[in-house]
């Protein structure tokens, strides 16, 4: 028997897909209120919330790329703070939502360049890397993010250890996406 949360949540997801598909904003509105309705429904702050948080965090980055509203990007980066903390560690899925939630602190030290941003970006960057095994499918694409991250605060705070961090990291990127 599948929850109320859970089918709005669903719901919702399907509706993110089409924005994403067709940049129709009425259906990203809707999803945004469904997924806030599916929260406020969930009975404990346990994987069904986790889930949706995520979620929600994810369509807020769509709605703030689609009209720039720094608020959208403010709440998506508590949103996924919030999904992350409810996360179990070993979730599968964790990897990708740590990527995703470093991926917002990059754009906001892009918006305001604080060392703090980009330090956190780095962190969930190096956290998600470390979860994934070594023969893992997408591991090239993690250390092309996590690359990336190290080249902004060098670009940034200027430091050479960043440089040859994202340097080497690149360079594993390549070697593995080779094997």
């Amino acid at each position: 028997d599948i929850s109320r949360h859970a089918l709005l949540s669903n719901h919702a997801t399907s509706l993110v897909q089409y924005f994403h598909v067709c940049q129709r904003p009425e259906h990203l509105k809707k999803a945004l209120d469904m997924y806030h309705h599916a929260i406020a429904l969930c009975p404990t702050d346990g994987v069904d919330k986790q889930e949706i948080l995520s979620r929600l965090s994810t369509a807020l980055f769509y709605d703030y790329e689609s009209n720039g509203s720094i608020e959208k990007l403010e709440q998506t980066r508590q949103i996924g703070e919030r999904a992350i903390a409810l996360q179990s560690p070993d979730h599968i899925r964790r990897p990708h939502c740590l990527r995703n939630l470093a991926y917002v602190y990059e754009v906001w030290f892009d918006k305001f360049g604080r060392n703090e941003d980009i330090d956190r970006a780095v962190t969930l960057h190096s956290t998600a890397l470390s979860l994934l095994t070594l023969d893992h499918p997408h591991r090239h694409a993690f250390l092309m993010n996590l690359s990336t991250a190290f080249m902004r605060r060098y670009r940034h705070q200027g430091s050479m250890s960043d440089l040859d961090e994202a340097i080497r990291l690149q360079t594993h990127a390549l070697e593995v996406s080779l094997s």
